[in-house]
């Protein structure tokens, strides 16, 4: 596969590079190579993280949706939840979260969905981030996407802050 043969690292390595159209390739490189439970925490292992972050902030919406893209898919695995806290994944997110706009704010809500399945995510998302983006979410086209902002705004409600928000 090509995680195995060096793709991993060369993609990495792209997302650092000056050319803005090969960090672009590269996210959507790691996204897809992210899509597997085994290759989501070799991403973040290998260096992939603290690269996406950074393209996550820059001023362009385009490079911002491709590494949100890759984002949510690490996020779905949760021995990353604590890589992408402490780099200041939540900063980014809230960040995002107020000037979401179509496919970037698709990929930001499934990626807070995702975070929040950890007890320290659970409890910054509701103190810190607008539950707006899981009831756009709820109300997806798709059952994928309904259900996973059900289930997060289910675990949100059990806590004390995030309820009286929804309120």
């Amino acid at each position: 596969s090509a995680t195995r043969s060096g793709g991993l690292q060369t993609a990495i390595l792209a997302v650092k590079d000056k050319d803005v159209t090969c960090k672009r390739i590269a996210c959507i490189c790691l996204a897809n190579m992210g899509n597997s439970s085994s290759t989501q925490p070799q991403i973040v292992v290998h260096g992939g993280l603290s690269a996406l972050m950074s393209l996550s902030q820059v001023n362009d919406g385009f490079s911002q949706e491709f590494a949100f893209m890759c984002l949510s898919n690490l996020a779905a695995n949760k021995s990353n939840h604590d890589p992408l806290i402490k780099q200041g994944g939540f900063n980014a997110f809230i960040e995002v979260s107020f000037k979401s706009t179509n496919s970037l704010g698709i990929y930001h809500m499934f990626l807070i969905a995702n975070l929040i399945s950890k007890s320290e995510g659970l409890s910054r998302i509701g103190r810190d981030v607008s539950i707006k983006p899981l009831l756009m979410l709820s109300n997806s086209s798709t059952i994928h996407s309904r259900c996973l902002a059900l289930s997060s705004l289910r675990r949100l409600a059990m806590i004390r802050e995030a309820t009286e928000m929804m309120m």
